[in-house]
């Protein structure tokens, strides 16, 4: 049995050279370099859509709750941009399901360091906001949200018709650029409260 054993071993096919090992070694590493910077690429890419699409939704959350305010109302003010930001307010209609519609006072802000509010009220004036401390009874809605820059304001108000125009980041990807012009509907102003909002 030893014999056998001693036979294999001196063989001359017997187990790896040093020069083999060595080469396998180098083409796993050169394997293994390759996979870490595909999963690496893969990761990063990942996380930049999810940051992309993080952007759009917030775009688009931003410009549908200003166009539902201003399709649905009977008047709207845009306000010319201050040191804090720039407010549009409206006197805006919702519908119940049952058909009974009532009327609201609704307002947007987009502070200079990119925060958005909204706030909405049943009995009256929504009062423009002076300092920070003034929106904590409005509701936030996103950060992240500036004017694109060469513009001087996000909203632009003219006869009948809001342009906006925001540009949204979320983490290391691009800003994502949104620019809308929306049409007020024409709606009956009947006189129920709130009969003026601005």
């Amino acid at each position: 049995m030893n014999a056998r054993i001693r036979a294999i071993l001196d063989a001359p096919e017997a187990g790896m050279s040093l020069v083999e090992l060595l080469v396998y070694m180098i083409l796993s590493v050169v394997v293994l370099g390759i996979a870490g910077n595909i999963l690496i690429s893969s990761i990063t890419a990942q996380r930049d859509l999810t940051n992309l699409a993080d952007s759009t939704s917030i775009s688009q959350l931003v410009t549908s709750s200003v166009r539902s305010g201003i399709r649905n109302a009977s008047a709207f003010q845009v306000d010319a941009p201050t040191t804090l930001g720039q407010l549009v307010r409206s006197r805006s209609v919702s519908t119940t399901t049952a058909g009974v519609s009532t009327w609201k006072c609704r307002a947007w802000y987009l502070t200079n360091s990119g925060t958005f509010y909204q706030k909405t009220s049943t009995s009256g004036m929504i009062a423009a906001p002076t300092v920070i401390g003034d929106l904590a009874s409005w509701q936030m809605i996103t950060t992240g949200v500036t004017k694109p820059s060469g513009t001087t304001q996000a909203f632009t108000g003219s006869a009948g018709q809001v342009d906006l125009a925001i540009q949204v980041t979320n983490g290391s990807t691009k800003a994502v650029l949104s620019k809308t012009t929306i049409l007020k509907r024409p709606q009956a102003n009947t006189l129920t409260v709130p009969t003026t909002c601005f």
